[in-house]
């Protein structure tokens, strides 16, 4: 076996104890810089926290409305309510339209339940006609829905007692419903709601709406 130069033990140690020193530095510089990031961070969330009070302290807690002094401008004839009553609007100095639509929807009209209609089926020769609602003494008939069945190829016609103001072509087992909502669909006073069928065939129908 060799002998151990004294020397090289000496070297060896040397160098540990150098490479102690650098791991000790390197260790030293890392934590310092980690403590000058956390204080970065401690000082920017203060600042943020800070300013996040201010924000709130300045937020209104009530809000306020303003009022403009309103100027009274003529509906044109077609703004009226739903008993055709004309309504007013206001227009304020920066323009801003303020309309007077009381009476125009309440919530009665929307939970209002309409008048429903049935013309069970009925045969219809070429041309024949069929009555699906004939309102009462004095009243007008406004639809919101009208659905339509045939059996056959056929033309429909809708009409106000003899005057079509829809026709659709449907073809053999066909249906059609036809929603009016919104668009005041409305006859004539004293004015059944009639179909046409311009070839022959079974017919039944439905319609939902009201007496005006």
């Amino acid at each position: 076996m060799a002998a151990i130069d004294k020397r090289d033990i000496e070297r060896v140690w040397l160098s540990i104890a150098r490479l102690t020193q650098q791991l000790q530095v390197q260790f030293q510089d890392l934590t310092a810089a980690l403590e000058a990031n956390f204080k970065r961070l401690e000082e920017s969330l203060t600042k943020i926290i800070e300013a996040s009070a201010q924000t709130r302290q300045t937020i209104p807690r009530e809000t306020h409305l303003t009022r403009f002094p309103p100027i009274s401008v003529e509906a044109p004839p077609s703004f009226s309510d739903i008993n055709d009553v004309p309504k007013r609007a206001l227009v304020d100095a920066d323009r801003h339209v303020q309309a007077d639509v009381s009476g125009c929807v309440s919530v009665s009209d929307v939970q209002k339940v309409s008048t429903h209609r049935y013309l069970p089926p009925t045969s219809l020769s070429a041309g024949g006609t069929a009555t699906i609602w004939a309102p009462s003494a004095g009243k007008a008939i406004r639809c919101k829905r009208i659905q339509v069945s045939v059996d056959a190829a056929t033309r429909i016609d809708l009409r106000w007692g003899t005057d079509a103001f829809e026709s659709y072509f449907l073809p053999a087992n066909g249906s059609i419903i036809v929603n009016l909502i919104g668009t005041n669909q409305q006859g004539p006073v004293d004015t059944p709601l009639t179909i046409l069928s311009s070839a022959a065939a079974t017919v039944t129908a439905s319609a939902d709406g009201d007496e005006v």
